[in-house]
């Protein structure tokens, strides 16, 4: 209950803990101002007078503190005086006034500017002087209250010597009142490395400037203004480089050194006769009024650098939200066209969307022609279509057409227009592809519409004529211009008396499609002659615009144009199979018959396993040999009422009707299984293949032909995620994770857009001196407001998505980056990237663009270390195989990852010539209880060894794991107990830290 009145006497007077504090320090300052200025002047009569440095430090308070904190001003003062034996009178009168004078003065201050004391333009510098004026003023009054009760002569010596009292009072807050406006908030990033070194530098070299002024004997032919000059010409440096914090440490150094001269009268300024204060007091205020426009000028032009990055904010939002491609790009030197090292500044959203290049990915207009242009021959054609351009139309905006290869590896035509203006080049980009397909497809129409043998007219909304092709003409014997802009209908007639053309137009307008037999009127005959007539509206928005084909043909030749279209529509052409639009057909319908009967029905999803490696290493005809067969297996287990279908690919489908209990459903499908037990002879050759089934029932396990397919298709890739060449049944479950993965394959995208991922790195060290020889690139998603994210939770959807190929080659990216960096502080610093079987076996081969980025970064391909895992060794695909050896003809070198727990071969270990063996951590982690981890690890190491590798350690966690991997001879590790992953900036300054030699030897 008593903090009540309390609280409400603190915000009644507007007291604050932190004004509280700012007064406290002002006034104790002062005491010991004053405390310094009484002995100063007891031991040396020549001492610079600081008689001013306590008024200026106790009215800092009602300034900087707070008017209302004028109590504490009052008894400080008081008090002050009282401790050097002031009379009590004399000491209350003195405070007083200093009290009364600095509360108007104060006062007058914030009417006139309603703002606090800053040091932003250069009426600011105006204010501090009007405020230094003002306390030049108070001094001299005080000086006049302090000496009231001295007799006549003193008095009238105090009067006479008030002018140097103004000075010297008004010079002092002239002095401090910057230090404390600029001083009350801290400078920032002093305590780096190379700022302490530079602040260093600056006080050496000011200090000893300062020491020749003030201490050095005085020269006959160079006057101490002379002498000073360079402070003058260096506090815009001082300034430039240490800001304002800086200038106002210079003029404390200077002050410094003069008070410190005055005690020994040395040098320029001080004679044991004649005291130069004067000229002193003279040189420090004009020091110190350069050092204010200096600093005012500091703030004007930060003030335009943050307006000049407003500016840019919203130029970069303005180009974000146009809809078009966009890039801006920038030089640093002088050339009249774009170059190759001209630097991409920035691209728009609608740039990423487009193309699926970010910004990051284009730090350089070379980098670009890179990726876009892939092929060499082509993309030195463009550059020197553009140089063509540029020597015909030197001053004109450039409007090039080229094919790009987009980030997901398609291929678009842009129209990129570019233009120049202050220093930059901005180029908006125009996706023609459709229209260049629609093109090509016109093109494609208009020689089909020539050549084709059938009777082709074309009518506008109204059935007038507008074209024919020659078929038509040969056979209607009339010419293109008498048939030009007449109705079509008046050369045929119906087939039926009974029918009429109300019947095609009510067809027309309900469908925009007509079939039927109708007569036409040739002209040299005159029998009517019997054709097939299909009529097709094309679609559009605008009835007053839509066209009709009339396509006449022989009804029996429709006949079987219809037959066979029909079976092209819903059988496989390779298989003869049911094709996905069929099996929908079939599925509703035995959806219809199960619900109407209250019966259920089984759909059996099939994927043969591992057929794209039939498909890499034998050819595609091979492997449509291997589908022709595996459809005849299915057709001769399939029922009469049952359908086999396949989807396209390897992918088939079984629909098993009437399934009356889980007992019939099991043993069809240990038939099925067993069925692809036998092997399969394609051109004298046995194919072994296993089938992945997934299993869907209807009604459990969906109500539609959409679900069911679905289900089935879940329980399919559950059942090859279980080990392949077995079944699975559809569990609700799967639904839950499917969905889960299209969240997680959403966000992946997403936080590839919005550059949410980074790089930490785990230094890795040599075990037997502890050296920090090289590090492993680790990913770590930094998900808005949750927990960093773990690639084990999101990188095998990468995989599954193709999302590993463009997060892959951004980890490259920032892993070549990282190491151009660590090699500038340490060189020979390598750095180890894990990629994926995917990432090797990819159409594109990502590897030239690795190789590009090496060298484009001047660095070796030695000091990347890609690591693979035992998988990716055995990859069946010999395109993987091919580009690990590619890349280690180029330089790179191999860590095979996590040896020991996976798919281990021997053989691909001696034939493929890796680098470095990584020990993993399950067998590190049992050390410490399981003896026989020591023998396992010890092998590991000898067979490393023994084939020309070195063995690494992860996950060291203690110091006995430390000393037994010594040992055993292990070379480098890695691990919590030696250093935990950190950021580039982290790993940077531990190596600038670190004691370890300038060059560290590749191993």
């Amino acid at each position: 209950m008593t903090t009540i009145p309390r609280q409400s006497f603190w915000l009644k007077h507007n007291l604050t803990a932190s004004g509280m504090r700012k007064a406290i320090f002002f006034a104790l300052g002062a005491l010991l101002l004053q405390l310094a200025s009484f002995y100063a002047a007891q031991n040396n009569p020549h001492v610079v007078n600081a008689f001013a440095f306590p008024v200026v430090f106790w009215c800092a308070i009602l300034f900087f503190a707070g008017s209302q904190y004028w109590p504490i001003l009052l008894l400080t003062s008081f008090g002050g005086l009282s401790l050097f034996d002031t009379p009590v009178g004399l000491a209350a009168t003195y405070a007083v006034a200093l009290t009364a004078c600095a509360f108007a003065i104060v006062k007058i201050d914030w009417a006139l500017y309603k703002r606090p004391l800053a040091l932003n333009t250069l009426s600011d510098i105006l204010r501090v002087t009007l405020c230094s004026v003002a306390f030049g003023l108070i001094a001299t009054i005080l000086l006049v209250v302090g000496n009231l009760s001295a007799g006549a002569e003193t008095l009238r010596a105090a009067t006479d010597t008030w002018p140097s009292i103004f000075e010297r009072a008004a010079l002092r807050c002239f002095l401090i009142f910057p230090a404390i406006i600029v001083w009350s908030t801290l400078p920032k990033n002093w305590a780096t490395q190379g700022n302490v070194l530079k602040l260093l530098l600056f006080i050496a070299v000011w200090g000893s400037m300062s020491f020749v002024m003030f201490f050095m004997p005085a020269d006959t032919t160079t006057s101490p203004f002379e002498r000073g000059y360079w402070i003058f010409v260096l506090t815009p440096f001082v300034g430039l480089y240490l800001g304002a914090h800086g200038i106002t440490l210079s003029t404390a150094l200077l002050w410094m050194f003069a008070v410190w001269g005055s005690f020994l009268t040395v040098g320029s300024f001080y004679d044991s006769d004649v005291l130069e204060f004067a000229e002193l007091r003279v040189f420090l205020a004009c020091q110190a009024l350069s050092g204010l426009v200096t600093i005012v000028v500091i703030e004007l032009l930060k003030q335009q650098k943050e307006k000049y990055t407003t500016t840019e904010e919203v130029f970069r939002q303005v180009i974000d939200a146009i809809p078009i491609p966009i890039a801006v790009m920038s030089q640093e030197f002088e050339s009249k066209h774009l170059v190759a090292e001209t630097r991409m500044e920035y691209v728009n959203s609608s740039f990423t969307h487009q193309t699926g290049y970010t910004s990051a990915e284009l730090p350089y207009l070379s980098t670009w022609w890179r990726l876009a242009y892939p092929d060499e021959a082509y993309r030195r054609k463009m550059i020197e279509d553009r140089a063509t351009f540029f020597s015909t139309n030197p001053d004109a905006p450039s409007k090039l057409e080229s094919w790009i290869r987009c980030r997901d590896g398609s291929k678009k035509l842009f129209i990129w227009h570019s233009f120049s203006t202050k220093g930059r080049t901005i180029s908006l980009g125009q996706d023609l592809t459709q229209n260049h397909s629609e093109q090509n497809s016109l093109k494609i129409a208009a020689s089909l519409y020539q050549a084709i043998g059938a009777m082709v007219a074309i009518t506008d909304h109204e059935n007038m004529i507008i074209a024919v092709n020659p078929a038509f003409l040969a056979e209607i014997g009339f010419a293109e211009q008498e048939l030009l802009g007449r109705g079509i209908t008046a050369f045929i007639s119906l087939d039926s008396a009974n029918d009429s053309f109300k019947t095609i137009w009510e067809q027309l307008n309900h469908h925009d499609h007509f079939e039927g037999e109708v007569q036409i009127h040739p002209r040299q005959t005159q029998a009517l002659v019997i054709r097939h007539l299909s009529i097709y509206t094309s679609p559009s928005a605008d009835s007053d615009t839509a066209q009709r084909v009339w396509l006449f043909s022989h009804s029996n030749d429709a006949r079987r144009a219809r037959a066979q279209t029909q079976r092209q529509a819903q059988y496989d052409p390779l298989t003869g199979l049911a094709n996905r639009r069929l099996l929908t057909n079939r599925l509703e319908a035995a959806i219809d018959r199960a619900s109407t009967n209250q019966t259920s029905f089984c759909l059996i999803f099939i994927d043969l396993d591992n057929f794209k490696d039939i498909n890499d290493t034998r050819g595609h005809d091979v492997g449509d040999e291997v589908l022709i067969a595996v459809a005849k297996r299915l057709q001769g287990l399939q029922r009469t009422n049952d359908t086999t279908a396949r989807l396209g690919g390897d992918e088939f489908t079984l629909i098993y009707n009437e399934i009356t209990s889980d007992q019939q459903l099991d043993t069809r499908i240990a038939v099925l299984l067993k069925e692809f037990e036998q092997p399969f002879n394609i051109k004298n050759t046995a194919y072994q293949i296993s089938i992945s089934v997934g299993v869907a029932r209807y009604p459990s396990d969906g109500q539609t032909s959409r679900e069911i397919l679905m289900h089935a298709d879940q329980a399919m890739y559950a059942a090859k995620r279980d080990g392949k060449g077995r079944h699975k049944l559809y569990d609700p479950e799967l639904q839950r994770q499917a969905n889960e993965k299209q969240q997680i394959i959403l966000e992946i995208r997403q936080a590839l857009e919005r550059q949410e991922f980074e790089l930490y790195f785990q230094p890795i060290f040599t075990l037997d001196t502890l050296r920090l020889v090289k590090c492993e690139a680790l990913l770590r998603w930094n998900f808005p407001d949750q927990p960093i994210r773990m690639p084990a939770s999101f990188l095998e959807h990468a995989e599954s998505s193709g999302l590993i190929m463009p997060l892959g080659d951004w980890i490259f990216a920032q892993a070549a980056r990282a190491c151009q960096q660590f090699n500038q502080i340490k060189p020979g610093f390598s750095v180890a990237v894990n990629v994926s079987a995917t990432q090797l076996g990819a159409r594109e081969d990502c590897t030239k663009a690795w190789a590009q980025e090496l060298e484009d970064r001047e660095l070796s391909a030695a000091l990347l270390t890609l690591e693979i895992t035992e998988h990716v060794m055995l990859h069946p695909s010999g395109v993987v195989r091919t580009r690990i050896d590619q890349l280690k003809t180029s330089g790179f070198k191999f860590s095979i990852d996590d040896f020991g727990v996976g798919y281990s071969s021997l053989a691909v270990l001696q034939t493929t010539q890796f680098n470095y063996l990584k020990i993993d951590r399950f067998f590190v982690s049992t050390l410490n209880n399981h003896p026989e981890s020591q023998a396992v690890i010890r092998a590991i190491i000898e067979l490393a060894h023994s084939m020309g590798m070195q063995a690494i350690a992860e996950g060291i966690e203690t110091q006995t794991q430390l000393e037994v991997l010594k040992q055993l001879g292990c070379d480098f590790g890695q691990g919590y107990y030696l250093c935990r992953p950190m950021t580039q900036q982290h790993l940077n300054d531990l190596l600038l830290a670190s004691n370890n030699p300038t060059e560290i030897m590749l191993k």
